[in-house]
């Protein structure tokens, strides 16, 4: 009874603030999804719902649960000292913007190639993807490109800052040019060629092995189409949502899962529980185990150890130790030759950084990074764009995906991802166009 009432009490708290956060715009039927609302649904659906469904002891769910909730509540705080509470519509619909030059789409395809051939050594995996789909081939290669080089097993060349680069620009074209397809100002011959290079783009986003690249891209242009046709439509957005799914379990297909499938390890039902606990529950999952393991004192709070160690890991050539994933997978199996992470949310690392106080701090200070950009992305960056920069919207698409993704990568990972967002923009927009929308009052 004790847990089933503090399960309701949290439960209750946390659909308070979402949906106070998601509240209604008071231009009907204008829908956008802005960084702090995809924040917002990202805590609700893949750390709430775990926290309360996973099976431990009463005080280990109360802290994941009490951190969340305070979590949530310094964003709600954020939106009232930055009066962010009129922001999350824009009032025009812009479907007769013009398109961008085809030129500049292939050069910045081009250009994403090319990052990608120099961090796989040659053809990235995915336009090969269906002679490896399955195999253990496609894990090796997400290793040696995320962090084999962390542990000696690969030469370092650049790995985390090109993997990034692929991450953010990728996200940035894909929504670039599904706005494109979607505007009737493009003509059939250049949405023949959008859709082309849209699939090149989606090979390079899952060259590294994993689905969730494509998937960040995927969510980025549904938040640009939103932008860029902000009248909503139940409809179409519910059929966004479940192309995105399906594309999800698809990509599920080329995984080490699959191959257990087909040989018969793992039945059909396993399988898809097995996708849909990676989708919606394993972050929070390792949270909740690193909330175990500091319960029974093998891991201590040290006030902003592991902010620290992130603002120095975002420096290149300085050596930051182990990320915290790491650690948490090394305490959990003790294997000292294991390159396993275990990735939580950044709730874990705030809790670990001194209770609920740095809990409060750190989601404060996103959530004022959050509604800082959420106003200047609605009111100066689309308003005041012309009707020919189309790729404003893939833009604000993409600026929406890494805002909400700062439930997992923090402040400081969510600022780095900022700053290469805009200089990818810079090379779409051209430095004139650039200076005009972003910096120019």
């Amino acid at each position: 009874m004790e847990e089933l009432l503090m399960s309701v009490f949290f439960l209750s708290t946390y659909l308070l603030i979402f949906f106070w956060g998601w509240r209604k715009s008071p231009a009907s039927g204008i829908f956008v999804i802005t960084g702090m609302r995809l924040l917002l649904a990202f805590l609700l659906l893949r750390c709430a719902f775990a926290y309360l469904l996973f099976d431990t002891e009463v005080e280990v769910k109360f802290a994941a649960m009490a951190s969340l909730a305070v979590g949530m509540l310094a964003l709600l705080v954020s939106q009232f000292c930055i009066k962010h509470l009129d922001v999350g519509w824009i009032s025009a619909n812009r479907k007769d913007v013009a398109k961008i030059s085809d030129v500049k789409f292939v050069y910045a395809v081009a250009l994403l190639f090319l990052v990608g051939f120099v961090l796989f050594q040659g053809l990235p995996s995915g336009f090969y993807i269906w002679k490896i789909a399955g195999s253990g081939e496609m894990s090796d290669l997400r290793r040696e490109v995320s962090k084999s080089y962390l542990f000696g097993g690969a030469e370092y060349r650049g790995q985390g800052i090109l993997r990034t680069i692929i991450e953010i620009f990728g996200a940035l074209l894909f929504s670039t040019l599904a706005v494109g397809i979607i505007s009737k100002k493009t003509p059939k011959k250049s949405k023949i060629l959008y859709i082309a290079l849209i699939l090149v783009v989606a090979l390079l986003l899952i060259s590294e092995g994993s689905r969730g690249m494509l998937m960040n891209a995927v969510v980025a242009s549904i938040c640009a189409l939103l932008f860029f046709e902000p009248k909503f439509k139940f409809g179409k957005s519910l059929v966004a949502v479940l192309v995105a799914l399906t594309l999800f379990f698809s990509l599920s297909l080329v995984t080490s899962k699959s191959q257990a499938l087909r040989t018969g390890e793992i039945s059909l039902t396993e399988f898809s529980f097995a996708i849909f606990e990676r989708l919606f529950l394993s972050n929070a999952i390792n949270d909740l185990y690193l909330y175990e393991l500091e319960s029974e004192g093998r891991f201590q709070v040290e006030p902003f150890r592991w902010m620290i160690r992130d603002i120095k890991a975002s420096i290149p050539g300085m050596d930051a130790g182990k990320p915290l994933a790491y650690e948490l997978y090394f305490e959990k199996s003790g294997d000292l030759q294991g390159t396993t992470y275990l990735t939580g949310t950044h709730m874990m690392k705030a809790y670990l950084d001194g209770y609920y106080l740095s809990v409060f701090f750190q989601y404060f200070l996103i959530g004022f990074l959050i509604c800082f950009l959420d106003k200047y992305i609605a009111r100066r960056v689309v308003q005041k764009a012309r009707k020919s920069d189309i790729y404003i919207y893939g833009f604000c698409g993409a600026a929406s995906l890494f805002l909400g993704l700062s439930f997992i990568t923090g402040l400081t990972g969510t600022m780095i991802n900022l700053v290469v967002l805009l200089l990818c923009f810079w090379l779409v927009s051209g430095s004139r166009r650039f200076f005009e929308i972003i910096i120019r009052k």
